[in-house]
């Protein structure tokens, strides 16, 4: 529009602000879109760009704000800014912790080499000895040197170890002794000295810990993954992908198929008693081909969609994007391999990143707390994209029906990677499982959008 055609319009009250319409739009986003009104043609296009940074910008403050709608803007903003302050310094600590730690184990295993190598100068001492003087050489006729050619004459080589004397040995070991004690109270020293480090680094993090909380009262989602009650939840985010994720608390459940049910299946046999003795942040479904590309880069799918289970991944594929997804998180990558060694990896359970759920856990949290046939259902059409109702494809995740702690397709539409080995259940009750050190195969769980019915069961098992 010309600019007297603007006015005019102004003019006859047809033309209002854009803000009388869309009264929350951002103000940024607002003066944006009123510059690339430009009567100037040549600036149109580099402010059409400032609209969609704009708009990004905006739509990202609606993502975060939008779940917080009853709180006042104000007092929300400041809660998000003592949570992010705090969530830095608990980071700052848990660095400082993790440090310290790892100081202290250092600690104990120079302790340990050196107790050892003061025990074996102690066994040298006591095993070495003095060599006898060597005996003259009796004088051998040439029939007598033939006779002994190809043997040795015990005269020829009277060398003989001796232990040592006592009074050798009892200097070497009242010198081990003291050499080990002063080893000792060197790492005593140290020892004391870390652990109290530890305490006031702790005491620190609890009170931070006892802070934090006063905002969990205002919304639980403020903390995200900080925080503590069972069923929180926190978005987990990269780029303009997010998927949630639900604290899972600690429990106790009994594993295994039914041994009155004509479909339970040998390996899936005997039924035992697990605990579970920690919560866990579990993604509430799949992992989406959008997340999977955004960290990786890649998306080996064959039914290609964002919103779809990324599928056609190797359990070794499975573990790599675990240790991605926790590098870019800033965290510590629970699983240690060398390039081209997929059969040896190693999961550091004391690290923090993400990681693939144990067989039992993957089963705890299918059953949630229940005996349903399916993940949330006796009828499986319910939670279930199988080979009955699928059309042979994928869909979008969260389409059906979650179980009762709101997890989705955990029976059905793709097999899901588990971290054991496969191997038969060993009979008795077992705290956080972690399988066999061996097996025919890694363990996937829940079936798929291809399989009949029989396979979606919780106590299903494949490798």
């Amino acid at each position: 529009l010309k600019e007297e055609e603007i006015q005019r319009l102004k003019e006859d009250e047809q033309l209002t602000p854009l803000s009388v319409h869309c009264p929350s739009v951002s103000v940024n986003l607002l003066g944006a879109i009123m510059d690339s009104l430009s009567p100037d043609p040549t600036e149109r296009r580099p402010r059409c760009m400032d609209i969609i940074n704009y708009m990004r910008a905006a739509l990202d403050d609606d993502e975060q704000t939008g779940e917080f709608a009853n709180i006042d803007p104000v007092i929300l903003l400041k809660a998000q800014k003592a949570v992010s302050e705090i969530d830095k310094d608990l980071v700052k600590l848990e660095d400082k912790i993790r440090t310290k730690e790892q100081k202290l184990q250092q600690e104990q295993s120079k302790l340990s080499d050196a107790i050892n190598k003061e025990k074996s100068k102690f066994a040298e001492t006591v095993s070495s000895g003095e060599s006898e003087e060597e005996q003259p050489v009796e004088r051998q006729g040439f029939f007598s040197r033939l006779l002994s050619f190809g043997r040795t004459s015990p005269t020829n080589t009277r060398q003989t170890q001796q232990q040592a004397s006592p009074e050798v040995i009892e200097k070497a070991e009242t010198k081990m002794k003291s050499a080990i004690e002063a080893h000792k109270a060197r790492y005593l020293q140290l020892e004391t000295k870390i652990r109290d480090e530890l305490s006031e680094l702790k005491n620190q993090e609890y009170a931070l810990n006892e802070d934090l909380k006063q905002y969990g009262d205002i919304h639980p989602s403020l903390l995200g993954f900080r925080a503590v009650k069972p069923f929180s939840t926190a978005w987990l985010r990269s780029g303009r992908v997010k998927q949630q994720m639900i604290l899972v608390p600690k429990g106790d459940f009994v594993l295994g198929g039914n041994p009155s049910n004509p479909e339970t299946e040998e390996d899936e046999l005997p039924q035992h008693n697990v605990v579970i003795s920690k919560p866990c942040w579990v993604l509430n479904s799949p992992v989406t081909q959008g997340l999977y590309r955004s960290i990786t880069g890649k998306n080996p799918s064959y039914f290609k969609n964002e919103d779809h289970p990324v599928e056609m991944v190797s359990w070794f594929d499975a573990v790599k994007f675990c240790n991605a997804l926790s590098e870019k998180e800033n965290l510590m990558v629970c699983y240690e391999f060398k390039v081209g060694d997929e059969e040896n990896v190693r999961w550091n359970r004391q690290a923090n990143g993400f990681r693939l759920l144990t067989e039992a856990e993957w089963e705890y949290v299918a059953r949630a707390n229940g005996t349903l046939e399916y993940a949330g259902s006796n009828n499986v059409m319910d939670v279930a994209w199988f080979a009955g109702n699928s059309m042979s494809q994928t869909h979008p995740v969260r389409k059906l029906d979650p179980n009762l702690w709101g997890m989705y397709d955990m029976s059905g539409h793709v097999w899901e990677w588990c971290w054991d080995w496969f191997d038969v259940y060993v009979d008795g009750n077992a705290t956080d499982p972690i399988g066999p050190k061996l097996g025919r195969g890694r363990v996937f769980r829940g079936g798929s959008f291809a399989v009949p019915q029989r396979m979606l069961r919780v106590s299903q098992r494949g490798a």
